[in-house]
């Protein structure tokens, strides 16, 4: 099991730095838009960012907008199913739920605030599917056209 492990863990890396595009979300007078960020300049991106869309060959230097978190914060509810240790649990209760709030989103770089009497403060990271639709009781088959991406 250990190697199957690192076996995935080795293909999600090569994965995830075999071709890297980095794109963001900002303002620039009072206009919020996403764009394709590429050695410090911002290429705005018009029409549906996931479906059809058009990246400018005009450029906004980065340090003249405000970064903004990639989407417009709503909630986020997780598994409690991230870590090798909870998969190898024998237990058959179904894994935990939990919320995310947007009050616990911030920007990169910004002052991480830490309850005085927190005693479990940690990072990790996270993969996101996006629910695209509205959905219900859906066949394997069809999940992939709920998704956002």
């Amino acid at each position: 099991m250990k190697w199957i492990s690192a076996l995935v863990s080795i293909v999600l890396s090569f994965n995830v730095f075999a071709s890297v595009e980095q794109y963001v979300r900002f303002e620039q007078q009072g206009e919020i838009q996403y764009g394709k960020l590429s050695n410090n300049q911002i290429y705005p991106i018009s029409g549906d960012l996931f479906a059809e869309h058009q990246i400018s060959n005009q450029s906004i230097p980065l340090d003249s907008v405000t970064l903004l978190l990639p989407t417009e914060p709503e909630k986020v509810f997780a598994v409690g199913m991230n870590f090798a240790s909870h998969l190898a649990s024998s237990s058959s209760a179904p894994p935990p739920l939990f919320l995310k709030l947007p009050t616990s989103l911030i920007l990169s770089g910004e002052t991480i605030l830490v309850p005085k009497d927190a005693k479990n403060l940690h990072f990790e990271g996270e993969m996101v599917l996006v629910i695209g639709k509205m959905a219900k009781e859906v066949s394997l088959d069809d999940a992939s056209d709920t998704s956002g991406v």
